[in-house]
Parts: C-alpha cells; structure tokens; sequence
C-alpha cells in the first residue's frame, strides 16, 4: 500500500514535470533576458567603453545570442553569425510597446525554427537583440525529464527493496504474534516467538511468551486440580455440592460490580455525564469496582486450589519478623487513608519454618479483614511473639461484633455488616490446616483477635 502511494507520488510529479517544466523554463529564460538586458543597458550608459568586452564575457558563459546594432540594423556586435534581414524581421514582429523599454516572444524566423526573442533600444542610436532557440529549450527539459522518469525507476525499485526488508523485519514478527496468539485461544502453548533484539515488537514477543507459559501453568495446574477432584470417587457428593455453591457465591459476588461497571460505563459511553467533577466520580467507581472484581477472581482462584486439595506447602527457614514489617508497608498507605490508629507489638530475628509465600498471604488476610471490620474507633494491634517454643501472631482490631465460630471460616460467609467477599478467612483456614497448624479468633474487650500458632 504504501509503495503504492510512493509510485503514485512519484508519477503525478513525472507527468507535472512534462506539462509545465517547459512553460516555467521559458518564463525562466524571460526573466533571464531582463536581467541580462538591464545589466547590458546600465553598463552602456556608465562604461560604453567597456561594453564589448562584457558582452564577450556574457556570451562566453550563456548560451544566448546577443546582438548590438544600429538604427539599421547594422551589425555592431554579435556573439554569432546572423543575417540582418533576419533582425530586422525580428525587430518587426516584435514591436516595442508605448512606455516600454524592451519586447520579449516566442517567434518562428524565415527557416520555421521557434526563437525566444527579446527586442530593446539601448539608446537612440543602438538596438538589442536576444535570442535563443526554442529547441535548445525543450531539448533541456526533454533531458531533465528523461533522468526524472529514470531516477523514479530507481528510486521505486531501491523503495521497493527497503520496504520489502522493513517488511520482513517489522511485519513478519507481527503475524508470528498473531498466529501464537490465534495457538493460545486454543490452549495450544506449543509455538514460542523467537526473540531477536530488544526493540519494543521482541519485548511485546517475549511478553507473550511469558504469557503463554503462565496461560499453560495456570490451566496444567487447574487441570490437575480438576482431575483431583473428579478422581476422588469417595468424595464425589461433596464435591458436586461444593461445585453448585461455589458458582452460585461467585456469579453473586461478581454480579454486583459487574452490574455498576455496566451501568456507569453505558451512561459516560451516551454522555449523560457532562461535568467533569461527576465523570472523575464515575471513573473511581469504575475502578474500584473492578479491583474489586480483581481481588474477588484471586480469591476464587485461590479458593478453588485450596478445596481441590491441590495446595503444596514448601517449607523453609526465614524471618518472620522481616516478613511482617514488608507486609504492614504495604498496607501504610490504607492505614493512613482510613485514620487508624496502629500499635505494634513485634519481637524482632523470630525464624519459623514454613512456606513462606502462604504465611505472607495469612498475614495480608487478617490484616485486610481487620481493617474491613473496623468500628468507629479505629484502634488495631499486631502482635508477633515466641513463647514456650511457639512462633504467636495475631491481629486486634475494635469492634463490637460478635462472630460465628463454626461459620466465620466458611467460603462466602459474611455477617450481615461485612464488607469483604467471605474468603480471606476460609483461605487462612486452609493454609494454616495444609501446615498442620492451629489458627483461631477469640473476642476481647471491645474488639476481636485474630491468631495463628507456628
């Protein structure tokens, strides 16, 4: 296509170059006569002595025919030979206008050749004529024209060749990403790109590269969650029964943000919202309502991992202390934002032995459920401690709720002031139950604590 419009470029010029390149060289050529003619006249009134010798040096560097004559069109200086019928046929087809100081045409002399003429009277006593052939002209622009039509030849033909390689550089990495991402639609993670640089389209490859490994990761390890599942014959009940109410929870979960997306998308997509302050509204309530959609898929997933039973614990040796100042600065912001007033109470260099990942995730659970449930008071406690060879971490924060302890670690379970989605604390529940550890709540003055044991 856009050789296409190279070429097309390129001819509109070429046949440009045909109809007028003529007509403007010899409007060029006119003007050249004036200039020639002016200079000629003012050194025939300054320096009449000097006038032969600069009309020898103009004819020496011009190709135009200059003649100086009497009022009889005697010759008194010519840069070639020419008859003087011939000039004074010139002289009478070329009439000098009233006012005017000089006449220039196209004229055609006795033999049919076609001359751009010009005719002036220096000074009372002597004429000038100018001449040049009109072939001399076209034979000029025919040329040009002719090593145009060539240079576009060669200009299309090396545009051809350079697009054509910036086609395979830039192009064909594009419709290999196409035909990956047209493999990965249907689950097959087979094909790679191959990445050849470090330029924005090999980033975008190793991108998708990274995407697929992860695309087939996350459905190998569903897979065999599924499988799980479907393998345990013994469990098949409980299974089916878990199936129906986990959709269920989650279409209810999920249709309310989808519900307001929805709504508010459809109403700033007709532009029923006009002030930029309500748009600005409209747009947060957008946002948070997917991260709130974001946050509620991680934990389906999560969950969904958990119940197939497919969770693997990797044990190590680390601080938790370390790991628990990381993870309460990732919430300062959040703290800071709902004005709560937090006391530590952390022991420092405690070392526990378990999976790290999974812990971190129990700590951001109670964490974010503290902060959901919060009263009006504002006051939280984390406290970390070894006592009696057990690593104790627990979350306080007030309120003056009274919890369900056989329902309060159920997916999807939610009190009738909650604000979360029911499954950080079901999530917590498993992982600590994969460690094999206890973890559990008790109620205190004006609040409730949160707690697992390593």
């Amino acid at each position: 296509m856009l050789l296409t419009i190279v070429f097309s470029v390129l001819m509109v010029l070429f046949i440009a170059n045909n109809v007028l390149l003529e007509p403007y060289y010899t409007e060029r050529e006119k003007a050249g006569f004036t200039t020639t003619y002016e200079r000629i006249r003012a050194v025939a009134e300054e320096k009449p002595s000097e006038l032969v010798n600069y009309l020898s040096q103009i004819s020496a560097n011009s190709t135009t025919t200059i003649v100086v004559t009497d009022n009889n069109y005697n010759l008194l200086y010519s840069s070639t030979n020419i008859r003087r019928s011939a000039l004074a046929y010139f002289a009478q087809l070329l009439p000098i206008p009233p006012g005017e100081e000089y006449a220039i045409k196209t004229i055609q002399d006795q033999t049919g050749s076609q001359h751009l003429v010009m005719f002036a009277e220096l000074n009372p006593y002597c004429k000038l004529f100018l001449t040049k052939p009109i072939a001399s002209i076209t034979k000029s622009t025919e040329i040009y024209n002719e090593f145009f039509l060539i240079a576009i030849i060669v200009i299309g033909l090396i545009g051809a060749i350079i697009m054509f390689l910036i086609g395979s550089f830039f192009v064909k990495p594009i419709y290999e990403m196409v035909d990956i991402s047209k493999r990965i639609t249907n689950l097959d993670f087979s094909k790679k790109f191959r990445v050849r640089g470090d330029d924005e389209i090999n980033i975008l490859g190793e991108q998708i590269n990274i995407m697929s490994d992860r695309l087939s990761q996350n459905i190998l390890m569903l897979s065999r969650a599924n499988a799980a599942l479907q393998n345990d014959l013994s469990q098949k009940e409980r299974v089916e029964k878990m199936r129906k109410e986990f959709l269920q929870n989650a279409s209810h979960e999920l249709k309310t943000p989808i519900s307001v997306i929805a709504s508010y998308t459809e109403m700033l997509k007709d532009k029923m919202i006009t002030e930029e302050e309500d748009k600005e509204y409209y747009y947060n309530v957008i946002y948070e309502e997917t991260e709130k959609m974001g946050s509620i898929v991680k934990n389906l997933l999560g969950m969904a991992q958990l119940e197939s039973q497919s969770l693997q614990v990797n044990p190590e040796g680390f601080d938790i202390s370390d790991l628990l100042t990381d993870v309460l600065t990732s919430f300062q912001l959040h703290l800071e934002k709902k004005e709560i007033n937090l006391t530590k109470s952390i022991e420092q260099n405690v070392v526990v032995h378990a999976d790290k990942f999974l812990i971190e995730r129990v700590m951001t659970n109670y964490i974010s459920n503290a902060i959901d449930h919060i009263d009006e008071k504002k006051q939280m406690q984390i406290s970390l401690y070894k006592e009696d060879g057990m690593v104790y971490f627990g979350v306080y924060n007030s309120t003056d709720q009274i919890l369900d302890s056989e329902k309060i670690w159920t997916s999807f379970y939610k009190s009738d002031v909650s604000s979360g989605n029911g499954l950080g604390l079901s999530i917590v529940k498993a992982i600590m139950d994969a460690h094999k550890k206890p973890c559990g709540f008790r109620h205190k003055d004006d609040g409730v604590e949160f707690f697992i044991q390593l």
